[in-house]
């Protein structure tokens, strides 16, 4: 059994592993950029710098962790979602609400994924591929599946559906500049973000449900 030393002593590192995670993402969040240094994290963290090092090797280690940290419990709950009892077409909302509402709390999320499976070797890029991408495009195929043997969907790719719905969540939050510079926004609030996950909705939705 562990001593209260020891206990605190664990409690102290997972605060400090968490804190290095957060300030990270901090970072990519004000300055809508993946272009960051040790130091930058450090003095967000209030932390020191060589605590990148032990916690995670290097920066590539805490952008790994911090994926993981950020994605992986999403996918494991799509993978939840697909076996709940509610038709394909509400599964289908759900997640599209889900998504959007991820995006607008991490913005960098899409971009930080494409970065690490470009710089990673053959091995590594498909180990990611493997935990973030796959999983989803294998409950959009077995939503698809069941939605069209319901007579809810038309024939659609599931593959691209993935591409579909990345490309109509992600832009919108990772263009900040094109929201201030032409339409006067300074930052999506919550009455935006409700606004689009409505529109999305609708429009990902009419795509491909069969009409009655």
């Amino acid at each position: 059994m562990k001593s209260q030393a020891e206990t605190e002593v664990e409690s102290s590192q997972m605060d400090a592993r968490a804190q290095l995670l957060e300030a990270a993402s901090r970072i990519m969040r004000e300055r809508d950029t993946l272009d960051f240094s040790l130091s930058d994290i450090s003095e967000k963290a209030n932390l020191n710098s060589a605590l990148v090092k032990y916690y995670f090797g290097n920066k590539r280690g805490l952008l790994d962790a911090l994926l993981e940290r950020d994605v992986g419990p999403e996918v494991d709950q799509l993978k939840d979602l697909v076996r709940l009892p509610i038709s394909p077409t509400r599964r289908l909302q759900i997640h599209i609400e889900a998504l959007i509402n991820l995006y607008f709390r991490l913005p960098y999320l899409n971009r930080l994924l494409m970065k690490l499976i470009r710089e990673a070797d053959d091995e590594r890029a498909q180990e990611i591929s493997n935990r973030f991408v796959k999983p989803i495009t294998e409950a959009y195929a077995i939503i698809i599946a069941e939605g069209r043997a319901r007579g809810e969907f038309k024939h659609i790719d599931p593959e691209l559906f993935y591409f579909n719905i990345i490309g109509a969540c992600d832009p919108f939050f990772s263009a900040g500049a094109v929201l201030k510079y032409c339409y006067g926004i300074e930052k999506t609030d919550d009455e935006l973000r409700r606004r689009y996950i409505a529109q999305t909705s609708e429009t990902l939705l009419n795509g491909i449900l069969l009409k009655g």
